[in-house]
């Protein structure tokens, strides 16, 4: 079966739109992928200069007001290299990341697809200036040497901070997963406001604590406002997506009363 692909629809030309893919297949997910995700999401926000807050396509894109796409891609059948992400021009793909499982392996996926530049436009089969080597960059050896020397510019308490935001964007992603699981499934188990209000307050606490320490840890007061600014960000991501949970099962709700109806 050829992989589903989900596809956002903010630029007019889509065409010619680059995009990050981030693989949201069982194995992938389950490695990380959703914390991928989020992470990704917000890093391309920041890099592109613009407080903007993050939306949800209609047809489940996850995107923002930047000119770079972050969607939701499918399986590849790469889940043993996963979590698996991948730099796209339209519908071709330019670059992929695999063990795209931490922190600074999300810095070097942004960095490499060159977001805030040329309005997010791309030529198929270009490649991104920044990437030393067309072929070498592809591989997890690659991806592992840049990590190696990306980590060895941060603190001790940086990298602890890095590792703390991680795994409680792990535990938040597998709450949104679980909704989007029920909003699937909603005769068995609907979302309703109240709920939705203590899921966002359990994610706000799980991440409390890792901006804490990512605040604690910066020397700068620069690295102190952009540990808040990530925070506020992931924060608004969150709470969108699990606010998409709801408006998804509201909507089908009203689909299964006008059947009922209908039916009479």
């Amino acid at each position: 079966m050829a992989p589903t692909r989900k596809h956002s629809r903010i630029q007019k030309d889509s065409q010619f739109q680059r995009s990050i893919e981030v693989c949201q297949g069982p194995d992938c997910t389950g490695l990380g992928g959703g914390a991928a995700l989020l992470e990704i999401e917000e890093l391309v926000q920041e890099d592109e200069q613009g407080d903007v807050i993050a939306s949800i396509c209609s047809d489940g894109t996850f995107g923002s007001t930047s000119s770079t796409a972050v969607v939701a891609g499918g399986c590849r059948d790469l889940c043993t290299v996963g979590p698996n992400v991948h730099i796209r021009c339209g519908k071709h793909v330019l670059d992929s990341f695999h063990h795209v499982n931490d922190a600074s392996s999300c810095r070097l996926v942004v960095e490499s697809a060159g977001t805030g530049h040329s309005n997010g436009q791309c030529t198929p089969g270009s490649r991104n200036p920044c990437l030393e080597n067309s072929e070498s960059d592809l591989s997890s050896t690659a991806v592992g040497i840049k990590k190696i020397k990306s980590h060895s510019h941060q603190s001790m308490m940086a990298r602890r901070s890095d590792r703390m935001r991680w795994e409680a964007l792990r535990h938040i992603s597998r709450h949104i997963a679980k909704c989007k699981n029920n909003d699937a499934n909603s005769g068995r188990d609907n979302i309703t406001e109240e709920r939705l209000g203590n899921l966002k307050t359990i994610c706000a606490q799980q991440f409390s604590s890792a901006t804490t320490a990512e605040v604690s840890a910066a020397t700068e007061e620069s690295d102190k406002e952009r540990g808040r600014r990530r925070a506020n960000r992931l924060i608004q991501i969150i709470d969108n997506r699990l606010d998409q949970c709801l408006k998804k099962d509201s909507s089908s709700d009203g689909d299964n009363v006008s059947s009922d109806s209908g039916s009479d």
